[in-house]
């Protein structure tokens, strides 16, 4: 099983390709774990991908996700 770090990196680098070619906000439900890391470990990150590409990224909880699975939306 991935660690949430690994996970949470790649979740980092897919917002930052689909933020590079759009510039729509992304939004992804993730388990609560990845979303906590995210917040807690990589913010600095994704508020340079924001003003960078100038979009916004939202974090959600989808609860009725199993351990390792996000998804990402455009909107």
């Amino acid at each position: 099983m991935r660690s949430v770090a690994s996970i949470a990196h790649q979740t980092l680098r897919e917002v930052e390709w689909r933020m590079a070619r759009s510039p729509t906000a992304d939004q992804g439900p993730k388990p609560r774990r990845l979303v906590e890391w995210i917040k807690a470990e990589e913010a600095e990150v994704v508020d340079t991908l924001q003003q960078t590409l100038g979009g916004e990224i939202e974090l959600m909880v989808e609860e009725s996700y199993p351990a390792g699975k996000y998804s990402l939306l455009e909107g």
